[in-house]
């Protein structure tokens, strides 16, 4: 439609509106800082390593993207968080992950939503989502407000899991075209479609049964589509455990062989009637909603990416300057020379960078090139 970068509100519901006002006030004032920025460039690759009044005018730019981003943050406190936030592992896999998270260094320390997060339970007919459902409200849980809907609406279940609140959303699930009328089939992708707007997070059921079907591939691409975090779900995973020619290993290359657009989602392995793995499943949740709200700091941003870029430019694509515009999903924008500089392998190099320091477990980046003129460039 014309505009460079689109952000989605819901006034009615108040959703989206802090990233609005994020990103309204890293305009304004980074607007100063976009100007002073653009020098930082120019005959960067053959100028000797020596401070110069160029060196100088970087530093007060960056001290200015830094201001930038206090004052964006100077109505947000961040909660202290203790061990009960992220419980220790019991397996392996989960020590891997730790290790790995230790590795990463957060530029800005993460905080919890200021709403209940909200989590769509969605997959094809028949893999578990409504024993899944069940099982999550089970005598361990609290139900807080059910509201229930016909059979092809969605029904939000406030609910609390050990001290935490969440609102669930079971879908009627995407039917199969040649299973269902066409009439039922849009509407569920339809009704689908509502409540990954207002999720944060996305369980995918699969069934560790049947495999990985076409139609979840499907799925995948509305969650991916969405910008929402997701959890690959592997449910009924007890008719698995007497297979000795299937592991969780085979099973996870063969998910991830089918969804590859989602490389960057967890695999968690359920048995939903008998409610096991579902610690595992919400420690898992826990983790990627406070990796969903890390909000990076200009300067080192934009050091970094800067840094990237110099790895792999096969257009030698200028960054002038780097922020971040959002965090649901995480949405950044680099202001460089010429966007059609940027091949989609930079793009995708750059993504890979960001996820490889700062981690954003299972949740899609949003990364969008400006055109900006240096103050040096003819006109």
């Amino acid at each position: 439609i014309g505009a460079d970068l689109l952000m989605t509100i819901s006034a009615e519901h108040a959703l989206g509106i802090d990233d609005l006002k994020d990103t309204i006030i890293e305009i304004m004032i980074g607007t100063k800082a976009v100007s002073e920025a653009k020098a930082l460039d120019h005959d960067h690759d053959d100028a000797p390593e020596t401070t110069t009044d160029e060196d100088f005018e970087y530093e007060s730019q960056m001290e200015e993207a830094e201001e930038a981003d206090r004052a964006v943050h100077s109505g947000e406190a961040a909660e202290s968080l203790d061990e009960e936030d992220f419980p220790s592992a019991d397996d392996e896999a989960d020590e891997e992950e730790d290790d790995e998270s230790a590795r990463r260094t957060p530029a800005v320390r993460p905080t919890r939503p200021k709403r209940m997060p909200q989590i769509a339970i969605i997959g094809q007919p028949n893999v578990g989502k409504s024993t899944m459902l069940n099982a999550i409200c089970g005598e361990k849980r609290t139900i807080v407000s059910p509201i229930a809907g016909t059979t092809v609406d969605a029904i939000d279940l406030k609910i609390n899991w050990h001290g935490r609140d969440f609102t669930l959303v079971d879908t009627a699930g995407i039917r199969r075209k040649n299973k269902t009328e066409q009439g039922i089939e849009v509407l569920s992708v339809v009704q689908t479609r509502k409540t990954l707007e207002r999720a944060d997070l996305a369980f995918l059921i699969m069934d560790g049964e049947k495999g990985v079907y076409d139609q979840d591939e499907k799925i995948a691409g509305l969650i991916e589509e969405a910008g929402v975090s997701v959890i690959l779900v592997v449910n009924k995973w007890d008719t698995q455990i007497n297979n000795e020619d299937f592991s969780q290993k085979l099973a996870e290359e063969q998910v991830r062989k089918q969804l590859k657009f989602l490389g960057y989602a967890p695999i968690v392995f359920t048995t939903a009637k008998d409610s096991l793995g579902l610690d595992r499943l919400f420690r898992v949740t826990e983790h990627l909603l406070e990796a969903r709200s890390v909000r990076l700091n200009t300067r080192e941003l934009t050091e970094f990416i800067r840094a990237e870029a110099e790895v792999h430019n096969p257009f030698n694509a200028k960054f002038y300057f780097v922020h971040q515009a959002g965090k649901n999903p995480p949405t950044f924008v680099a202001h460089v020379n010429d966007p059609k500089k940027i091949h989609f392998s930079l793009s995708r190099h750059l993504v890979k960078a960001i996820r490889a320091k700062w981690g954003y477990e299972g949740t899609p980046i949003r990364f969008h090139f400006l055109k900006t003129k240096n103050s040096g460039e003819k006109r």
